[in-house]
């Protein structure tokens, strides 16, 4: 028989115990202080939660409830990549306002931004590899 605590007992693993972990800067898959974006993330997806819970499809719900719920409890700085499953839904929760006039206008406007961002962030993120011929 195995050992039913065996995830407990393992120290090579980052372990899911404490909600909002990820606001521990000193960890080592966190690495920084800079965590605004989570708190969007975590403000964007639990009300997509909300919103699906009088919704008539309540297999969504009931899904996002479980991801969400399991997405506070991650200590790694990219929450972004992981709670990515709840993309969709928020679309579907959200979709009167990511098809409203405003949205599209707000998108429109930041269209700038967003290319110097993606500019700037395609210059910054590169690899320091002298020689590419094992890769070719």
């Amino acid at each position: 028989m195995g050992d039913f605590f065996a995830y407990f007992n393992s120290g090579d693993n980052i372990h899911l115990i404490f909600p909002f972990s990820v606001f521990n800067f000193k960890m080592p898959w966190v690495g920084t202080a800079w965590l605004e974006d989570v708190i969007f993330y975590f403000l964007l997806y639990g009300l997509t939660v909300i919103s699906l819970l009088k919704s008539k499809q309540r297999s969504f719900f009931y899904f996002s409830l479980v991801f969400f719920v399991a997405t506070l409890f991650i200590q790694h700085r990219d929450i972004g990549r992981y709670s990515l499953p709840l993309w969709p839904l928020a679309l579907i929760a959200h979709e009167k306002f990511f098809t409203s006039k405003k949205f599209i206008v707000i998108c429109i406007i930041l269209l700038p931004a967003i290319y110097l961002y993606a500019w700037n962030f395609l210059g910054y993120n590169i690899m320091p590899i002298a020689d590419w011929t094992p890769y070719l």
